[in-house]
């Protein structure tokens, strides 16, 4: 899990995972009253996508993209780090 994953939680996070490491997929601004953000035994919430037509996430997914083109965003690529340990003798 990346380090600010109980900070995306709490902000109303759909996780998806990618080779076992879990990130947000989206957001969900309806979820965040509807849960604890620090109840660990109530299972976050999963990506998905079953239609070829309009995804039911649709319009919280346009909501993120408004606020990063008009104000400002913050996306993690923690996931994608690459540490590169060398020991020289």
């Amino acid at each position: 899990m990346s380090p600010v994953y109980p900070r995306m939680r709490e902000a109303g996070a759909i996780f998806g995972q990618v080779m076992g490491y879990e990130r947000p997929t989206w957001f969900d601004q309806s979820i965040i009253h509807d849960q604890d953000p620090h109840d660990w035994s109530t299972p976050y919430r999963m990506a998905y996508t079953n239609t070829f037509e309009k995804p039911p996430w649709f319009d919280c997914v346009a909501k993120e993209y408004e606020a990063c083109r008009e104000r400002v965003g913050l996306a993690d690529y923690s996931s994608f780090t690459k540490v590169d340990l060398w020991v020289i003798y």
